[in-house]
């Protein structure tokens, strides 16, 4: 990993995966998979869509990751929610990027 990809990790950091995952139960998630889609509801009027094709790696989801955080209305947990589903999706340990 780069020096971006790590600044990227150590700021979404911030709260264990446990608490992720209730999140992702949430009934009105800002995160979810749709379709063939993981689709991020930035603000109520914009979603960000990415092809779930395109997240089989850990390296495909860390470079999706560094791309989502130059989104204005990105939030760390967003991102954080997006590596879990991303993760889930991929058959990939989430705690090789949560930790």
């Amino acid at each position: 990993m780069n020096d971006q990809e790590m600044n990227t990790l150590s700021k979404i950091n911030t709260c264990s995966i446990d608490e992720l995952m209730a999140d992702l139960q949430d009934s009105n998630p800002d995160c979810k998979i749709d379709g063939n889609h993981i689709v991020l509801r930035l603000r109520p009027d914009y979603e960000f869509e990415v092809l779930l094709d395109l997240c089989n790696t850990p390296e495909d989801i860390l470079s999706w990751v560094v791309k989502m955080s130059c989104l204005r209305s990105i939030t760390p947990r967003l991102i954080q929610k997006f590596i879990l589903t991303a993760c889930s999706h991929a058959e990939i340990d989430a705690s090789r990027f949560l930790t």
